[in-house]
């Protein structure tokens, strides 16, 4: 068992060596990539949040059960209609 552990990793370290030139500039890219989106991002916090309504219709075509008046009572509290 221990034989074939190996043999997995000697083949994968095989590919790795062979591929070697192609990883290295997937990871040159990406770290240029993350260090690009880094300096380009807005380092201040946005401060201007504000809630906003949503029209929200609902149909019921069923009867009128307990769970649905919860739930047309809990969009009626936060307002989104």
């Amino acid at each position: 068992m221990r034989r074939q552990i190996m043999q997995v990793f000697n083949v994968y370290f095989k590919i790795i060596k062979r591929n070697f030139l192609t990883l290295m500039i997937y990871i040159i890219v990406f770290i240029f990539f993350i260090v690009l989106f880094v300096m380009t991002g807005n380092s201040q916090p946005t401060a201007n949040f504000s809630e906003w309504k949503s029209r929200v219709m609902i149909v019921n075509q069923d009867t009128e059960s307990p769970l649905t008046a919860g739930l047309n009572d809990y969009l009626a509290s936060k307002q989104l209609w």
